[in-house]
């Protein structure tokens, strides 16, 4: 067994690093989502009970501002709902089995790693699209949601 090629080496910390940054990126993106539901939940509330109280002439921008409100705090937990096929790091029994038990050369063990970790970060960034997607979505609908309820107080 000889030492690790430093070039298969930095190519793997880099690996290593970027998948780092996605575990980050998603845990930022949870923080964010949970204030944009928050910010729904408290525009809903306040906002809504006082036009909720007027029914007659606003009777649509209410039922508008519910939907944008609902609509908000679905993609909200569309974003927020638990996922377990994220990939972030190697499971050490595999590791084990794969590299120790098989006596590899440790510079072709960091290059399969590496790879596998090119590969993981791509999965990672599909479904981390998606999630963005959703948070941008929601927080138009938060948008919408603030906009109705504030047209339906200010009707008389």
């Amino acid at each position: 067994m000889g030492d690790i090629d430093r070039r298969v080496e930095l190519s793997y910390e880099e690996s290593v690093r970027g998948l780092d940054m996605q575990n980050e990126t998603l845990n930022e993106l949870h923080s964010r989502t949970g204030v944009v539901i928050a910010a729904a939940t408290v525009a809903s509330a306040f906002l809504g009970a006082v036009a909720l109280q007027r029914h007659a002439p606003d009777y649509w921008l209410n039922v508008l501002g519910l939907i944008a409100f609902a609509t908000t705090t679905i993609l909200c937990l569309s974003v927020l709902w638990p996922s377990e096929d994220w990939e972030f790091s190697f499971d050490a029994g595999d590791l084990d089995d794969r590299y120790y038990a098989t006596d590899s050369d440790p510079t072709e063990m960091c290059r399969e790693m590496l790879l596998s970790n090119a590969r993981s970060r791509s999965r990672n960034n599909e479904k981390l699209r998606k999630r963005f997607e959703l948070f941008r979505f929601a927080c138009c609908a938060l948008a919408c949601d603030i906009v109705f309820w504030l047209v339906a107080v200010g009707v008389r």
